[in-house]
């Protein structure tokens, strides 16, 4: 059961103590203004009797606080569309749920001006790539999925008064502070698990990078303000009435955007005079039908897996990351290897040791956060390097395409990629197959899917971004191995990448042979104790951060979780999902079941027996990714326009993460399994052998041709008019031992398809020869019909592969470009 109104229990901790606001008595809000003068109009001298003191905090007056002090027009229009319905049916305001009542109501002009989706989106339906910023991926309602919209929710905001104010008060008692939390629940050694390698940590956060982005005031200091504010308060010694009303709504004001943590006395890892951790509310924003709601939150990523993190969110963003030529993104190439773009503007976030000398910048991506710590910006540089080299295909094989067609199809293939290796390799590893069955997120073998459903919103739910980062936070070392040795894990700071020969190589080594913490509610210092020092010796807490934008977003609580993921009823007071262990530690923190944080309760269950996660993350996990399959246009697995040839999709089908590696890193052996570690089961093979076994059973968009002989290209028949498949060879004398094995068909194509194989006497130096046709044609049925002259291209076909053939280094891969641009070369 949700929390029903009471619009009273805004009243801050000054009121609870003076009781001078009285519970049947309406204030009406006035957030927006207050809130303009605490984050706008500094120094300003107070004009209350006396107090010329007082002043509030100079700050930028930039696009994101405006953005920012907006939203909070929709706050104050919901508090006083409840007040109004208060005074008029007092006896009703209890039952009512605030989100579903809100609704009904008419927004006012004024503030229906102020939201951002009141405008129609235009969408080009013959478009067949993604936007860059996700925008009409639904046609029907082209702001799902768009980057700077809002979140979704799976269960419905539960916030102290049912609107803005985050929740204080639990179950008979306060809710516990964060820190404290963090302090007394999640610090413990963490444990490793032997079954997973670093790589899953670095990957979760990579997919978590995709897909969410939390916009925040962050320019506000939450800390100043709030000092600034009590400071304002002691100064009353007597308050009038026109005293009382101002002041709370001042506090309105100042709860509306600042929730900053308070660091308990005693605290090892604090000074002394460090007693309060900066936290800004996350930016209120109206929901997509410009309703009044609860407050809601702003993603600032595309809300797809669509790479975003690679190419950026809107296409500002993607063209300052593209070269303009051949379909390539930027990177730098120095003595250490080829890194991406640097950031030479980025000299405040990025922990530089000089900067005014030092050539060691941060770096530029897609999204800010890849520069957090250096295993992410290694995964990033991975995926850049596979774009390029995927871009440098594409060119070879289509000279006449210009750099948009070139990088298009690129990010198109890159992003299949990205996709295909999460649902395959790192979803059925941590969710289990029970839970990938349930949410039918299982990839097909071949074929097409229809799969796609416009009524399913693929915008990320509200939870999805706390829930990524603590499970990539509960899984990150303290540590990671560069070079053979043990790095300590350093925030915002990139001098690792110039320092050291090729990083990328080495880091990637490292995340494939360390193994990974286990999921627990065990979390690394480097995370709780040392994360992203505001100044040095003042870090940040990124478990309590977590935990107070739990609390800052509305999110429900555990036990109203665990009912909302169980299909039989759970009675909550038993905590079925833990041990007796973390029953006695979360009691010991919290005092009460109905008082636990969704993350504080998730991260201590047991986890799954086919699985890597607790039953309530699965769940939450496992109906995320699948909307984002199911509400995406452009899934990788779909057929209709712009979708991916038979041979692209079975290139992305025999991808995996190790085969990324393998072509974009100097590393010679790997396991087939990046996310598991080197055993019995998964044995270290060569990146030769790995890459060599993927490029002849997969392919990117072919044609067809027909056979040739080892001298000049012999002639074919022409396809048939019988429905069942005639093949139609040249003859073939002798088959010496130096042929390889005939690769796969290709597709059927013009009523055509065609296989090849290599002659391997003359680079094995055999003491036969290679007679016979190295190319067989087969007339099938279904295919499109074309005059296209076969002879003709047969004997182009052959003239342009012939010495590969010979050479032993035609791939399958590399056939198909070939003769696709054969094929269209004649149409």
């Amino acid at each position: 059961m949700f929390h029903r109104i009471s619009i009273f229990l805004l009243a801050c901790f000054l009121y609870l103590a003076m009781g001078k606001i009285k519970k049947d008595e309406v204030v009406e809000p006035d957030i927006f203004e207050n809130a303009k003068e605490f984050v706008k109009n500094a120094s300003r001298p107070s004009t209350d009797g006396g107090n010329q003191n007082h002043s509030s905090l100079i700050l930028p007056y930039s696009q994101e606080i405006l953005r920012g002090l907006s939203g909070l027009r929709y706050i104050e229009a919901a508090y006083k569309t409840l007040n109004f319905f208060r005074t008029q049916y007092r006896h009703l305001v209890p039952s009512i749920y605030v989100d579903g009542f809100l609704k009904n109501f008419p927004v006012p002009i004024d503030i229906h001006s102020t939201c951002e989706y009141r405008h129609k989106l235009i969408c080009n339906t013959a478009d067949i790539y993604r936007t860059a910023d996700g925008s009409c991926n639904n046609l029907q309602n082209p702001y799902i999925g768009k980057s700077k919209t809002t979140f979704a929710r799976m269960m419905l905001s539960r916030y102290e008064d049912g609107v803005n104010k985050p929740r204080l008060h639990g179950h008979k008692s306060h809710l516990p502070n964060t820190r404290y939390v963090s302090n007394s629940f999640f610090k413990n050694v963490p444990i490793t698990d032997t079954s997973l390698t670093h790589m899953v940590a670095a990957f979760t956060q990579f997919l978590n990078y995709d897909i969410q982005l939390v916009d925040t005031m962050n320019n506000v200091d939450c800390c100043r303000i709030q000092t600034d504010f009590n400071r304002f308060l002691s100064t009353f010694r007597k308050l009038t009435r026109a005293d009382e009303i101002r002041l709370y709504q001042m506090t309105q004001a100042v709860t509306s955007i600042c929730m900053s943590i308070q660091i308990p006395r005693g605290d090892p890892m604090f000074p002394p005079n460090y007693r309060c951790m900066p936290y800004t509310r996350s930016t209120n924003t109206p929901n997509l039908d410009c309703k009044l709601s609860s407050r809601q939150q702003r993603n600032l990523n595309t809300q797809f897996l669509d790479g975003s993190v690679i190419y950026g969110s809107n296409s500002a963003i993607t063209l300052m990351l593209r070269t303009g030529v051949d379909g390539t993104l930027k990177t730098t190439t120095n003595a250490n290897g080829e890194l991406l773009m640097r950031d030479f503007l980025n000299t405040v976030n990025c922990h530089l040791p000089n900067p005014n000398t030092n050539n060691a910048f941060c770096f530029l991506g897609g999204d800010k956060r890849i520069n957090e710590q250096p295993l992410a910006t290694s995964l990033n540089m991975l995926f850049v390097r596979e774009h390029n080299r995927l871009a440098k295909e594409f060119k070879n094989a289509h000279p006449t395409w210009n750099d948009e067609k070139i990088f298009q199809e690129t990010r198109k293939m890159v992003i299949a990629e990205i996709q295909h290796i999460t649902y395959k390799e790192y979803l059925p590893l941590i969710l289990g197959s029970t839970v990938m069955a349930s949410n039918n997120l299982n990839v097909q073998a071949s074929g097409y899917t229809n799969s796609y459903n416009i009524g399913t919103s693929a915008s990320a739910s509200n939870i999805f971004g706390m829930i990524m980062t603590m499970t990539a936070a509960t899984m990150f070392r303290d540590t990671y191995t560069l070079n053979a040795e043990t790095k300590p894990m350093r925030f915002y700071n990139p001098d690792v990448f110039y320092k050291n020969v090729d990083a990328v190589t080495s880091i990637t080594k490292g995340l494939l042979t360390d193994h990974a913490q286990r999921f627990d509610p065990y979390i690394a210092t480097s995370f709780t104790n040392r994360y992203v020092e505001v100044l040095p010796g003042y870090p940040r807490d990124l478990v309590a951060i977590m935990l107070q934008r739990g609390r800052d977003h509305g999110i429900p609580r555990y036990t109203d979780w665990l009912k909302f993921c169980s299909r039989n009823y759970v009675n909550p007071h038993s905590l079925p999902h833990h041990s007796i262990d973390m029953k006695y530690k979360l009691l010991s923190s919290y005092k009460n079941v109905f008082n636990i944080d969704l993350i504080s309760g998730a991260l201590s269950e047991r986890v799954l027996s086919d699985g890597k996660v607790g039953p309530t993350v699965a769940c939450i996990l496992g109906k995320e990714f699948q909307r984002l399959k199911f509400g995406d246009r452009f899934w990788y697995e779909n057929s209709g326009p712009g979708q991916l040839t038979q041979q692209q999709l079975a290139t992305v089908r025999s991808t995996t993460l190790a085969h990324i590696i393998c072509r974009n890193t100097a590393i010679t052996s790997i396991q087939r399994k990046a996310f598991e570690p080197v055993s019995a089961s998964n044995p270290a093979v060569s990146c030769t052998e790995l890459l060599n076994i993927q490029t002849t059973t997969t392919t990117t968009p072919t044609t067809t041709t027909t056979p040739t002989t080892t001298t000049t290209p012999t002639t074919t028949t022409t396809p048939t008019t019988t429905t069942t498949p005639t093949t139609t060879t040249t003859p073939t004398t002798t088959v010496c031992d130096g042929w390889s094995a005939f690769s796969l068909w290709t597709v059927c194509l013009n009523n055509i398809r065609c296989r090849f194989r290599l002659c391997t006497a003359g680079f094995n130096r055999r003491a036969c020869e290679c007679l016979g046709a190295p190319i067989e044609v087969e007339v099938c049925a279904g295919g499109i019909s074309s005059m296209i002259d076969l002879e003709s291209i047969t004997n182009e076909l052959y003239e342009r592969t012939k010495h590969l053939i010979y050479n032993g280094s035609l791939t399958y891969k590399m056939f198909n470009i070939y003769l696709l641009d054969v094929i269209i070369s004649k149409m």
